[in-house]
């Protein structure tokens, strides 16, 4: 036998067929390099379109103090407009002092949005009013706005939130922590409550009362008090109904009219022969079942228990505003303050 021929032969056939696996390989990964591309373009594509889809904005804010008793209302008036100068009129506004929120309110069709504080924290401070964005705008910060508030010197209290605004889905819950402060030694438990809750939400304060610890030593004022509040909306499930407890339409009416005229009918008919007493006897079973079966198909029961789950709509999309109350009594009369909070539902 021919090694060397043997050799020589096997030595062409090996390199022609790595030649043919390499040609293989390269198309491969030409074509492949294609898809793994366009696979990810798309949402390359899609973030960009939505970054630049988003107009910049400008935030101004103009503010006005009054006394009011022993408090220092503030009355807080936010305009948010584009680049172009025309109104922003999605979103919500919060109007800041430093880490803490004084409250927070809707932008308008107008573009401008309005928090009232009933009650504005003693001494000199820098207020700011931040948008937060929307869907087709992006966030924004006006300048600051020096804002001074008198003592009074009677027992009262203040409320912050952080955040004031929040944004969830049907069936999530929002979070905001809610901080009490006294001033002027006030020392009196504070009851906190939601009013105008949006649509289908439950409101939770843990605690729902909050009360203040003794005053540090050297001072007559107790420190500030926390709690959180949880908004829980409602994620919508189950199905549409008719309305109507008894099913109607389709085979189903089709067959409850059908299935007792036909055993009514037969029955009769087996009732007329006079021949055999069996098939009589057998009528009078036929006309029995006819009456069930009729009652049956147009008892009200019937259709409550076939009508499936009533349908849940859950929390409605939306922008929604509404307050958090604080209740509490300096001694010799009761003390309350509000701010106003905003939720938008996705």
């Amino acid at each position: 036998m021919n090694y060397e021929k043997f050799r020589t032969t096997a030595t062409p056939m090996g390199s022609t067929r790595s030649k043919t696996c390499s040609k293989f390989l390269i198309a491969a990964l030409c074509l492949a390099a294609p898809l793994a591309i366009s696979a990810q373009t798309p949402s390359s594509i899609s973030d960009t379109a939505q970054s630049q889809a988003r107009v910049a904005t400008r935030t101004e804010l103009r503010v006005s103090t009054s006394k009011n008793g022993s408090s220092t209302e503030g009355v807080f008036t936010v305009k948010v407009l584009d680049a172009t100068g025309e109104p922003v009129t999605d979103g919500s506004v919060s109007i800041l002092s430093g880490s803490q929120s004084l409250g927070s309110a809707l932008v308008s069709a107008d573009g401008t949005a309005t928090v009232n504080v009933s009650n504005l924290p003693d001494g000199n401070q820098k207020i700011t009013a931040a948008y937060d964005g929307g869907s087709s705008h992006t966030a924004s910060q006006s300048s600051f706005s020096q804002v001074s508030a008198d003592a009074s010197g009677a027992p009262t209290f203040t409320i912050t939130a952080n955040p004031t605004s929040a944004t969830v889905t049907a069936g999530q819950y929002a979070s905001y922590v809610v901080t009490v402060t006294p001033q002027n030694g006030f020392n009196e438990s504070i009851t906190l409550t939601c009013g105008a809750n949006p649509p289908s939400t439950t409101c939770t304060f843990s605690p729902t009362s909050v009360v203040f610890a003794a005053p540090p030593a050297g001072s007559t004022t107790p420190a500030p008090v926390s709690s959180t509040l949880q908004i829980q909306t409602l994620a919508p499930s189950g199905k549409s109904l008719s309305g109507s407890l008894v099913p109607t339409g389709g085979n189903g009416t089709m067959l409850a009219i059908l299935l007792p005229g036909g055993l009514l009918l037969a029955g009769l008919g087996l009732l007329r022969r006079k021949d055999t007493a069996a098939l009589r006897y057998f009528g009078f079973v036929l006309l029995f079942a006819a009456s069930c079966t009729g009652l049956t198909a147009c008892n009200q029961r019937w259709g409550y228990l076939h009508q499936g789950p009533f349908p849940n709509t859950g929390t409605p999309t939306g922008n929604y505003s509404f307050s958090l109350t604080g209740y509490g009594n300096n001694g010799s009369a009761v003390t309350t303050q509000t701010i106003g909070l905003t939720l938008i539902v996705k």
